[in-house]
């Protein structure tokens, strides 16, 4: 293992360049870790606002009043006039109006904006509050005890329960190994691209060409050193996980975002190999790899969760391995049996092969000019 005793050696001269960036990596990752924990941690129900408005002088409309109250901001800026514009730019949720007419019909006028997910709970809300008032009614009970009992119902809280025997310490692992993407591609990059500098050197390279040892065990004993020194870097952030999130390691969308995770280490790595062969410098390697990583990360969903994403730009991000890795995170987080995952696997796989083969083809060809 001559090969990887060099390496090693290499990468002792440059521990300080790489100890610093890690150490910078690791403060990102850490606080993001953190970030994450904590929204993980904490529920809290939004309010809607919403334009309300009571025509009827009806008991039953005064407690429908009353429950809403309780569920959502009544806007007082907004008018009769403005109603409709404040609907259309998204200042108010939903336009709330109890008819002269309720007593007769049970009907409240609601208006939404189309996919309003705050309108459609609004419009949930007032038709339990009804069914249940006119349950009571047809179990003979008078309508203010129907009333009274239907706005304690209303009023009782909701017990929680988390998706997929989720604990509250699940939430926030979907953004962890998102961020991953910029962490470990920096990293690997950086490490890969530096050393393999330093192995093209002239006088190494020249050693290299002399020495005895054969050209297909140099290349082998050169791909399983930058495979270990990679895996160590995602190790390193697998174990920070796995302080932050104990009681997570055992579900089954934790073991399949880490092997994803694991496939986009490797995938990054033979990424770093192809750059290797192509930039030269120390200068030129760290402006490539922030340009990418940032680059990458920015368009493809690590920094900003991919359905806020312009569709434009997601189509653009999709030359990068990180999308595939991304959305693999997101679709585990929602279903981990959807067989899009299986699919963005298989690409990601074949980025790697592609990576591989350009990387063959272009040193082999410098070869032959030397």
């Amino acid at each position: 293992m001559k090969v990887f005793k060099n390496y090693i050696k290499i990468v002792n001269k440059h521990k300080i360049v790489i100890g610093l960036y890690f150490f910078i990596f690791f403060i990102v990752v850490l606080g993001a870790a953190q970030m994450a924990k904590k929204e993980g941690e904490q529920f809290e129900a939004i309010k809607p606002t919403i334009y309300f408005k009571n025509e009827s002088n009806s008991r039953k409309a005064s407690k429908i009043e009353e429950v809403l109250k309780e569920h959502t901001i009544f806007s007082k800026e907004v008018t009769d006039k403005t109603t409709e514009d404040e609907l259309n730019y998204q200042t108010i949720s939903a336009i709330v109006v109890i008819p002269k007419e309720f007593d007769n019909n049970n009907i409240v006028n609601i208006k939404i904006t189309p996919k309003s997910g705050t309108g459609f709970i609004i419009s949930q809300v007032i038709d339990n509050f009804l069914n249940k008032v006119n349950a009571y009614e047809k179990a003979n009970f008078d309508e203010e005890k129907a009333l009274e009992l239907a706005t304690q119902d209303i009023k009782k809280e909701v017990k929680i329960e988390y998706l997929k025997k989720q604990k509250k310490t699940d939430y926030g692992i979907q953004s962890y190994f998102n961020m991953l993407n910029y962490t470990i591609m920096s990293q690997v990059i950086l490490v890969v691209t530096m050393i393999m500098a330093s192995f093209y050197k002239k006088q190494i390279a020249a050693r290299n060409n002399v020495s005895p040892l054969p050209k297909s065990r140099f290349i082998i004993e050169l791909v399983f050193s930058h495979l270990v020194v990679s895996i160590l870097i995602w190790a390193s952030y697998i174990i920070v996980f796995a302080c932050m999130w104990p009681e997570a390691i055992k579900l089954k969308a934790t073991h399949m975002m880490v092997f994803n995770s694991f496939l986009f280490t490797v995938v990054i790595t033979s990424l770093a190999l192809f750059l290797s062969s192509v930039v030269k410098g120390e200068n030129a390697i760290l402006g490539v790899m922030n340009t990418i990583s940032l680059g990458s990360s920015f368009l493809s969903g690590a920094f900003v969760p991919q359905e806020f994403i312009n569709k434009t730009v997601l189509n653009i991000s999709k030359i990068f391995p990180s999308y595939y890795y991304i959305r693999n995170n997101n679709l585990i987080a929602i279903n981990y049996n959807n067989t899009e995952i299986f699919k963005n696997t298989v690409i990601m796989i074949s980025f790697m092969l592609g990576f591989i083969v350009l990387t063959i083809i272009i040193t082999s060809k410098k070869r032959k000019t030397n």
